[in-house]
């Protein structure tokens, strides 16, 4: 299903950059690597936001900063992975 047919449950699923970096301070986050190759190391971050959703977020490390690649609601294989310390 494309966003342009259950616009609620895109927006649903959606999240802001502001949202996403808040998973970076959850203490329990889990992470693991994401990388699609060889050419960047990108990484995933599975936490919650202050808000209680449950993000899967991508990011690769670019000096002293993190680089947001894509921020989603995590599917229930993910949140599973989370609870159990994937």
């Amino acid at each position: 299903m494309g966003c342009g047919q259950g616009q609620d449950k895109c927006s649903q699923a959606r999240s802001s950059f502001e949202e996403a970096t808040e998973v970076f301070f959850d203490p329990f986050y889990q992470t693991g690597d994401a990388s699609v190759n060889d050419e960047e190391a990108r990484e995933f971050i599975i936490g919650y936001t202050f808000g209680q959703r449950l993000l899967l977020v991508v990011y690769t490390e670019r000096g002293k900063r993190n680089r947001l690649i894509s921020a989603r609601v995590a599917t229930s294989v993910e949140r599973r992975w989370y609870e159990n310390g994937i």
